[in-house]
């Protein structure tokens, strides 16, 4: 099977300076219409929700007093996936999204996606997990690869206040599990 990588991009700009940029990276699965329209979809959805803002973060750009322009920080937005696993009969893929004010980071989420290959629909929790663990699995996110995986996501609250400077992979917790037998 086949995979490439979109990408559309929107940014805004006001008298020379950026004022917001958006980046979205989405997978394109050869011969698989409805899986390739879903992302095409929500990435054409994520790019006008960050137009709105964009213009907002302009606007607030016009209006500062001369000297606090030097200090203005630019809105970005990124979202991209990681396809992990591709076979005959399933897709799996993690979607990343990751939202800033300057260096300030306003939202990230991790997500996970597991396709049937041949009917394009997406699958449930308790194929891949165990019988214990597929009410935790269907409340999160989860993916494959080479076994399940369960993401927890724990941004705002691994935001840290110990001084500490967070990365981004501190906001999530995933853990594999092995399907019983």
């Amino acid at each position: 099977m086949k995979i490439t990588t979109e990408e559309k991009k929107h940014a805004l700009c006001v008298l020379g300076v950026s004022c917001a940029a958006c980046r979205v990276l989405y997978p394109v699965f050869e011969g698989k219409e409805k899986i390739n329209s879903f992302y095409a979809e929500l990435a054409e959805n994520l790019i006008d929700f960050f137009r709105e803002e964009a213009e907002k973060k302009a606007e607030e750009y016009k209006s500062l007093p001369r000297r606090e322009k030097r200090n203005f920080a630019p809105l970005r937005m990124n979202m991209f996936f990681n396809v992990t696993h591709a076979d005959e009969e399933i897709i799996s893929l993690t979607r990343e999204y990751v939202f800033c004010d300057g260096k300030r980071v306003l939202c990230y989420r991790k997500s996970g996606e597991i396709w049937c290959t041949e009917r394009e629909i997406l699958l449930p929790a308790k194929r891949f997990f165990p019988h214990k663990m597929w009410k935790t699995a269907e409340k999160n996110e989860f993916y494959f690869d080479s076994g399940a995986v369960l993401i927890e996501n724990l941004f705002p609250t691994a935001v840290g206040g110990d001084g500490k400077r967070t990365r981004l992979c501190d906001y999530v917790r995933e853990t594999r599990f092995e399907k019983e037998k």
